[in-house]
């Protein structure tokens, strides 16, 4: 796995659930898609797994919820 050397590679998650204060690439569902997403890490790939809370009123940003390698 390479990165461009003067890039910031960023994956950015959507977490809709306002009760949600963790974050984990779900082992379980997908390994494979686990042991890549440590590989991107280890790499230099940032995770930003952002929270928000949904509402009739709008949408608000709750912050990041903790990653769990």
């Amino acid at each position: 796995m390479a990165l461009l050397p003067d890039a910031t590679p960023v994956m950015l998650y959507f977490i809709n659930r306002g009760d949600c204060a963790y974050f984990a690439p779900g082992d379980s569902a997908d390994p494979t898609y686990g042991n890549l997403f440590r590989a991107a890490i280890a790499c230099g790939v940032k995770v930003l797994p952002c929270r928000f809370e949904i509402s009739p009123l709008g949408i608000r940003y709750l912050g990041l919820a903790e990653l769990e390698l």
